[in-house]
């Protein structure tokens, strides 16, 4: 038996299941969209992750390597120290004072300097340097570091008791800092950098005076940030 069905309710039942498709289709594609663009931001953050590692890595690299050559550098020299008789060691102690070079932050930089060195090839010197370091930063917490350094000091010509001399080293210190010093990152870790000159003065007692300048730097060794700078004022004895 044949069931007649109206023209209205034919049209009403056709519209019905036009617009439930499409609004399963339009539902799908949106769901289908939103998936792919967390695909994306997900995919994007991967990659920021992968290039900020990389960076470190490279830069951790670049400071191994520098401090690695330095001493291939000197182990260069070691044997001919040895054949000249030019490796007896001396020691000696220095005070730093000096105030910040540049910037906003307003510092003064003090430290005490224990050293040991010995005479590397005629003209040559390498010397160890302890550094406990204090910068008292004004309005701010102040900052201590506790650190090694290696120094060269090249001793071109002697005027009778006088000797000049120019020095360059680098080091690495353990510092308090946790951010509070934004110059220097986050991290408790700081490498220094420092370059200058200065004269030896013979007491002829087997005491050395010893007064410099160095041009002082510290930063975070594997992040890229300002640093602190100083102007350095150094005096000690060596014996």
């Amino acid at each position: 038996m044949l069931t007649n069905t109206a023209p209205g309710s034919c049209i009403s039942m056709s519209l019905s299941n036009s617009l439930s498709g499409a609004g399963f289709r339009s539902k799908s594609e949106g769901e289908s969209s939103g998936l792919m663009e967390f695909k994306e931001i997900g995919s994007d953050r991967k990659e920021a992750i992968m290039a900020g590692i990389s960076k470190k890595i490279l830069c951790n690299r670049s400071f191994l390597s520098i401090v690695l050559s330095l001493l291939l550098f000197a182990g260069c020299f070691t044997p001919l120290c040895h054949g000249d008789g030019k490796g007896d060691m001396n020691w000696g102690v220095s005070f730093l004072f000096g105030p910040n070079s540049r910037g906003h932050l307003d510092f003064i930089h003090s430290a005490v300097l224990p050293r040991a060195g010995f005479g590397l090839h005629k003209k040559w010197d390498l010397e160890f340097e302890g550094n406990l370091s204090h910068y008292f930063i004004d309005g701010e917490k102040d900052l201590y570091l506790v650190g090694v350094n290696g120094n060269l000091l090249f001793k071109p010509v002697r005027w009778g008791k006088v000797i000049p001399f120019l020095i360059g080293g680098a080091g690495l210190a353990y510092n308090n800092n946790s951010g509070f010093v934004w110059e220097i990152g986050d991290s408790h870790t700081a490498g220094l950098l420092q370059g200058g000159g200065g004269i030896l003065y013979d007491t002829g007692k087997g005491w050395w005076f010893r007064g410099e300048y160095r041009f002082h730097h510290i930063s975070d060794p594997f992040e890229k940030d300002h640093g602190l700078n100083t102007h350095s004022f150094i005096l000690g004895v060596a014996f």
